[in-house]
C-alpha cells in the first residue's frame, strides 16, 4: 500500500477503453501484432472471398465444391470473433457486479506505483521493474511485465500527471 502518493486517481474502466488499451499493447509486441493483423484483417478478407466463392459455386451448380469451402469459411470467420470474445471475457473478469463498470484506483510515487481493482485487491510495483510506458490520445499504458499492463484512460489524468508518470518511468525510481 502506498502512503502519501504524488498521483492518486479513481476511475471507471469502460469496455471501449479496455479494448483501446489492448490494441495499444498489441502494437508494442511484434508477434502478437502479426497474429492480430492476420486474424482481424487477412482472415476477414479471406472469409469474404470464401463466401463469394461459395455463392458462385452454388449458382454454377458445383455443390460438391461448397462442402470443401464451408469449413474454411467458418474457420476464417471465427478468427476475428475469437479475439473479440477474449477481450469481452477478460473485461468481464474485472467486474464484480455485471451492471457496473470496474472501479479502479491508481497511485504513484517516484519509487513505486499501485493499481487497485475495487473489491479484488491491490498490487504494487517498483518503477525499476516496469517494461514500458506508452500512451496515445486515449490511453496511458504501463507495462508491468511482459503481456501484463495497466490501462488508464487519459481523460482521468492531467498533462502534469502524465508528464510526472513519464518522468518516474524514465528515472526508474532512482531518487
Amino acid at each position: 500500500m502506498i502512503d502519501n502518493p504524488e498521483i492518486a486517481i479513481d476511475y471507471s474502466l469502460t469496455y471501449k477503453d479496455f479494448v483501446a488499451g489492448h490494441k495499444l499493447a498489441t502494437r508494442q509486441n511484434i508477434p502478437l501484432l502479426l497474429v492480430h493483423i492476420i486474424a482481424r484483417y487477412i482472415a476477414s478478407t479471406l472469409a469474404f472471398l470464401a463466401f463469394v466463392l461459395i455463392i458462385f459455386s452454388f449458382l454454377d451448380g458445383q455443390r460438391q465444391a461448397i462442402r470443401n469451402i464451408v469449413p474454411l469459411f467458418i474457420l476464417l470467420s471465427l478468427m476475428p470473433v475469437i479475439i473479440s470474445w477474449g477481450w469481452r471475457i477478460a473485461f468481464n473478469r474485472l467486474r464484480l457486479n455485471k451492471s457496473q463498470l470496474p472501479q479502479m484506483t491508481f497511485k504513484a510515487t517516484s519509487q513505486e506505483f499501485s493499481r487497485q481493482i475495487h473489491g479484488m485487491g491491490e498490487l504494487t510495483w517498483l518503477w525499476s521493474a516496469t517494461h514500458s510506458f506508452v500512451q496515445n490520445k486515449k490511453i496511458v499504458l504501463i507495462s508491468v511485465r511482459k503481456n501484463c499492463f495497466i490501462v488508464i484512460p487519459r481523460q482521468f489524468l492531467t498533462e502534469d500527471q502524465i508528464n510526472r508518470l513519464n518522468e518516474f518511468q524514465q528515472r526508474k525510481g532512482i531518487a
